[in-house]
């Protein structure tokens, strides 16, 4: 009887340990979720009180994205603790405005997108607000550099080819090519507000910001004759007066002095 007893209390011990073991090595499944990744666009369409953003997602860590947008701030590292500025939900790229910015302020811009994991980030890019002037030319805004390029004359008599009255920037890259002392070069070679796509007006081009913005800073400098990047001839060039109640526009000598107003498009 008491082996009988020795023998399954025996039994009953084995099993205990054995279910303990058991329920010890069963594995757990844990489901692993990360945050997005994404990227961040490059900035567009800067003025003085907006810009445009945005960003692509990558991946959203295994869950749907139920908030996407643009975090910024005038210091770096921003979050959406800061401002933002949102753009639906869901996968892919989007844009998003962001407005109400002050001119000449420094800012720093993170594109977010969230699960109810938490928020993954961008990389960080940065802009300035400048207030520059632009006007409406073939449907695109187009953006008055603030400052006139100083005075020169249009170029040397040759053929350039830039005879385009539409299109300065096709103008100005024929220009470039020969280099010398044409004064669309100075536009070719401009490098400022974080762009270098600047270019000489094209005469129809000029006449639309003559008309758009007639009282830029420094208009009345060098008689207020500005160049246009369309040539005429081998000899003449076209240029606009800025200081006429109604824009004279016409063609001259390619060595008489004037000066320029660089222009860029988005």
């Amino acid at each position: 009887m008491k082996n009988t007893i020795k023998l399954g209390f025996l039994v009953l011990i084995i099993g205990m340990y054995a279910c303990s073991e058991e329920a010890t090595i069963q594995p757990t499944e844990v489901e692993d979720k990360s945050l997005p990744t994404l990227t961040t666009v490059d900035i567009t369409g800067i003025t003085n009180t907006s810009v445009m953003s945005g960003g692509t997602i990558l991946g959203n860590g295994g869950e749907e994205i139920i908030e996407r947008g643009v975090c910024y701030s005038e210091l770096p590292s921003p979050n959406i603790n800061n401002s933002v500025a949102k753009s639906g939900a869901g996968d892919g790229s989007f844009v998003t405005e962001i407005t109400g910015l002050t001119k000449d302020k420094k800012y720093y811009v993170r594109a977010y997108a969230t699960t109810t994991s938490g928020t993954g980030y961008g990389n960080e890019v940065e802009f300035i607000a400048f207030g520059l002037e632009s006007f409406a030319f073939a449907g695109k805004k187009t953006y008055i550099f603030p400052t006139n390029s100083g005075a020169g004359i249009w170029g040397i008599d040759d053929v350039t080819g830039a005879t385009n009255t539409q299109d300065g920037a096709g103008n100005t890259a024929k220009i470039a090519l020969i280099g010398g002392a044409h004064l669309a070069n100075k536009c070719a070679d401009l490098d400022a507000y974080g762009h270098s796509d600047w270019y000489m007006p094209s005469y129809e081009e000029l006449k639309a910001l003559r008309t758009a913005a007639p009282n830029l800073d420094g208009i009345g400098e060098n008689d207020g004759s500005f160049w246009s990047s369309s040539e005429n001839s081998m000899e003449s060039a076209f240029f606009v007066d800025f200081n006429t109640a109604v824009p004279y526009a016409s063609s001259l000598p390619k060595n008489k002095s004037g000066q320029c107003r660089c222009v860029r498009q988005d």
